[in-house]
């Protein structure tokens, strides 16, 4: 970390300054024109006394839209903490970041700038890393807490609620259309973006022109990067054929260019060597739900490669997972929902033993929050404590423990790689897209900030994110989600949502568990 000392108590004000073509290094440069505010590390506020105050300017034009207008303009942000992700980059305690259109130029301190910069104050800010969450069911975002309690796996000797999450959902999720899906992705993809999650693995699935179609208007709304997992279009066909047929549909429609926010992968339920197969000859990532209990994983063997990401991975003999190791495969750990949920205990320490760096994902919002804090505090209490209980019943020669800074590397650059975007995304690294997350480190949650993973981790929440760039466009700015109509949204899902319980005769249960009384309608009723 560099040397510069972090500046305490300073104001994070809406300021901006051109930097003069002939602006490099000094940081004098960065004063001139009298603007009535102090970045980098410079003194804690700025309050004009006497005749400074008779020559201060009025107050600098909103950033906003500026940083809207931008066009290409180069866009500096000065004095903040950057927590790049990228070891040859480094960490900064009061450092620049430089980006100009959809990329990053630079990364450090007292960057050189190209004339005609829009400096914008970063104090009191972190600098990182868009999070990316690598497995999420987006279409079921109308039912927010309806299966909370459900399980996923069910024994007979299991006290208390045992309602199975497919028979949950199927209670109030049968019959959904297209605008059902199209408000779905919208409002989670927001959702995502005002959390600090700038890129997803959406596994909904497509299954055909109509519902996929949907989807993906939903997401392109929002503006996220996503990774759309195609799935085969129903019909009597076979499944080599049908998925053949809708990847060769969405590559010439939503999908035709490669320089873009979405991108495509295929993945599905359970070993399905003919779908790998199909997803291989077009060179597209491959995500499988896998966990205990399930369908052997021999079929795949010769199938296993980097391209392809494990869902969850709890509860597997350890030969899939040097299988998995040795192929350079990739496992997603959901650690709240898999714990929540008895999918096993967050495979954390496994991946670890293996060599595997995991990622990170949600899963399900009808059960637990989708954002990355809790994704990444969930995954380290949960190696944590493994470890603990292991030192606490005399094991000796143990695993070291996570640190804080760990599960910042599985919720950035660990699912880029899986998402197969390293190249693109995952660190603050010159060249790589902008996808920038600004973090407040004024709020009282957090201050004063002493270690910035440890306050990431098991300090902050989404309250904490400021603002979000994506591919350099501002979509969140002084903690607001820019040009969006938050109350017209909660009135669009909740119709979809009401729309759905009556269509299913579903009666909410405001105050109880959602698993008592009765037993839901089986999951596989028509």
């Amino acid at each position: 970390m560099s040397s510069t000392k972090q500046s305490i108590g300073k104001s994070h004000s809406e300021s901006v300054v051109d930097a003069p073509a002939t602006e490099g290094a000094s940081r004098r440069g960065f004063l001139k024109g009298g603007l009535a505010f102090v970045g980098g590390a410079a003194a804690a506020s700025f309050v004009p006394t006497g005749d400074a105050a008779a020559q201060a300017p009025a107050p600098a034009a909103g950033v906003l839209p500026q940083l809207q207008a931008a066009n290409g303009r180069p866009i500096l942000f000065r004095g903040g903490m950057i927590l790049s992700m990228d070891p040859q980059v480094g960490d900064f305690e009061n450092g620049e970041v430089l980006i100009q259109g959809k990329k990053i130029i630079a990364v450090g301190q007292r960057l050189q700038l190209p004339p005609n910069t829009l400096i914008v104050d970063a104090s009191n800010r972190i600098l990182m890393p868009g999070m990316i969450d690598t497995h999420h069911h987006s279409t079921d975002t109308a039912f927010r807490s309806v299966a909370t309690d459900s399980i996923i796996l069910e024994f007979p000797n299991s006290p208390g609620p045992k309602v199975h999450w497919q028979a949950a959902m199927a209670a109030v999720n049968r019959g959904s259309t297209p605008d059902d899906v199209y408000i779905a992705e919208l409002v989670f993809n927001l959702s995502a973006i005002n959390a600090g999650t700038t890129a997803t693995v959406d596994v909904s699935g497509t299954g055909g022109a109509e519902r996929g179609d949907a989807a993906v208007a939903g997401i392109k709304k929002a503006g996220s990067r996503v990774q759309v997992m195609a799935s085969a279009a129903p019909g009597p066909a076979d499944v080599t054929v049908r998925l053949t047929d809708e990847i060769n549909r969405l590559q010439k429609t939503a999908f035709s260019s490669t320089d873009q926010l979405l991108t495509l992968g295929v993945g599905g339920d359970g070993p399905n060597p003919a779908a790998w197969k199909v997803a291989k000859s077009f060179h597209l990532p491959i995500g499988i739900h896998f966990w205990g209990r399930r369908a052997p994983l021999d079929p795949l063997k010769e199938l296993l490669g980097p391209d392809v990401t494990f869902w969850h991975f709890s509860q597997i003999p350890n030969r899939y997972w040097k299988w998995v190791a040795d192929a350079g495969a990739h496992v997603s750990i959901a650690p709240a929902i898999d714990m929540q949920m008895r999918q096993g205990w967050p495979s954390v320490q496994k991946a670890l033993d293996f060599g595997i760096k995991p990622c990170l994902s949600s899963d399900v919002s009808s059960n637990m929050s989708a954002d990355s804090f809790t994704l990444m505090r969930a995954a380290y209490l949960a190696q944590r404590a493994e470890i603990n209980n292991r030192v606490n019943a005399g094991e000796v020669n143990v695993p070291p423990l996570l640190t804080s800074r760990q599960p910042i590397e599985f919720a950035t650059i660990n699912g880029a790689k899986a998402m197969q975007l390293d190249a693109k995304i995952g660190s603050l690294t010159p060249g790589k897209e902008a996808d920038i997350v600004l973090l407040a480190t004024d709020r009282i949650n957090v201050f004063p900030v002493n270690n910035v993973p440890g306050a990431i981790v098991t300090q902050m929440d989404t309250s904490n994110v400021d603002a979000v760039f994506i591919a350099g466009e501002v979509k969140k700015w002084q903690g607001q989600l820019v040009g969006v109509d938050t109350n017209q949204l909660k009135r669009s899902i909740e119709q979809s949502r009401d729309r759905a319980f009556e269509r299913n005769k579903y009666q909410p249960k405001m105050f109880d568990t959602c698993c008592a009384g009765p037993e839901l309608p089986d999951a596989s009723a028509p």
